[in-house]
Protein backbone atom coordinates (compact mmCIF):
# COMPACT_ATOMS: atom_id res chain seq x y z
CA UNK A 1 0.00 0.00 0.00
CA UNK A 2 2.76 2.44 0.88
CA UNK A 3 4.63 1.71 -2.34
CA UNK A 4 1.44 2.10 -4.38
CA UNK A 5 0.94 5.52 -2.78
CA UNK A 6 4.44 6.59 -3.84
CA UNK A 7 6.18 6.23 -0.48
CA UNK A 8 9.65 4.77 -0.13
CA UNK A 9 10.09 2.79 3.06
CA UNK A 10 12.41 0.45 4.92
CA UNK A 11 11.46 -2.41 7.22
CA UNK A 12 13.45 -2.05 10.46
CA UNK A 13 12.53 -4.79 12.94
CA UNK A 14 13.55 -3.84 16.49
CA UNK A 15 15.86 -6.08 18.49
CA UNK A 16 13.95 -6.37 21.75
CA UNK A 17 12.02 -8.98 23.66
CA UNK A 18 8.30 -8.30 23.65
CA UNK A 19 6.25 -8.06 26.80
CA UNK A 20 4.07 -11.11 27.41
CA UNK A 21 1.82 -10.50 30.41
CA UNK A 22 -1.49 -12.32 30.84
CA UNK A 23 -2.61 -9.84 33.53
CA UNK A 24 -3.38 -7.14 30.95
CA UNK A 25 -5.96 -7.18 28.18
CA UNK A 26 -5.16 -8.38 24.66
CA UNK A 27 -5.51 -4.83 23.39
CA UNK A 28 -3.23 -3.39 26.09
CA UNK A 29 -0.54 -6.00 25.46
CA UNK A 30 -0.59 -5.53 21.69
CA UNK A 31 -0.57 -1.75 22.03
CA UNK A 32 2.29 -1.84 24.56
CA UNK A 33 4.47 -3.95 22.27
CA UNK A 34 3.73 -1.80 19.20
CA UNK A 35 4.61 1.39 21.09
CA UNK A 36 7.78 -0.19 22.45
CA UNK A 37 8.85 -1.29 18.96
CA UNK A 38 8.15 2.12 17.47
CA UNK A 39 10.06 3.95 20.20
CA UNK A 40 13.04 1.62 19.81
CA UNK A 41 13.23 2.16 16.04
CA UNK A 42 12.62 5.92 16.38
CA UNK A 43 15.60 6.21 18.73
CA UNK A 44 17.86 4.53 16.17
CA UNK A 45 16.45 6.58 13.25
CA UNK A 46 15.61 10.02 14.66
CA UNK A 47 14.92 11.61 11.25
CA UNK A 48 12.53 8.89 10.08
CA UNK A 49 8.76 8.60 10.23
CA UNK A 50 8.09 5.34 12.09
CA UNK A 51 5.03 3.12 11.72
CA UNK A 52 4.97 0.30 14.28
CA UNK A 53 2.71 -2.71 14.78
CA UNK A 54 2.42 -5.87 16.83
CA UNK A 55 0.77 -9.23 16.26
CA UNK A 56 -0.85 -11.21 19.05
CA UNK A 57 -2.30 -14.70 18.81
CA UNK A 58 -5.42 -15.31 20.90
CA UNK A 59 -8.28 -17.78 21.02
CA UNK A 60 -11.57 -16.89 22.69
CA UNK A 61 -9.98 -13.84 24.33
CA UNK A 62 -7.14 -15.93 25.81
CA UNK A 63 -3.54 -15.19 24.84
CA UNK A 64 -2.02 -18.31 23.32
CA UNK A 65 1.20 -16.92 21.90
CA UNK A 66 3.21 -14.42 19.93
CA UNK A 67 4.33 -14.67 16.35
CA UNK A 68 7.91 -15.92 15.86
CA UNK A 69 10.61 -13.37 16.70
CA UNK A 70 13.23 -13.25 13.95
CA UNK A 71 15.64 -11.13 16.00
CA UNK A 72 18.76 -13.11 16.97
CA UNK A 73 19.59 -10.98 20.05
CA UNK A 74 16.41 -9.67 21.68
CA UNK A 75 16.46 -6.96 24.35
CA UNK A 76 13.85 -6.65 27.09
CA UNK A 77 11.27 -3.88 26.70
CA UNK A 78 11.15 -2.02 30.02
CA UNK A 79 8.07 -0.94 31.88
CA UNK A 80 6.63 -3.98 33.48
Amino acid sequence: MLSDAGFEFEIAPPRLAEKFDVTVTLRELTLWNAICKGMFVAQTRPDAVVIAADTLIALENEIIGKSADLSPTPRRCSGG
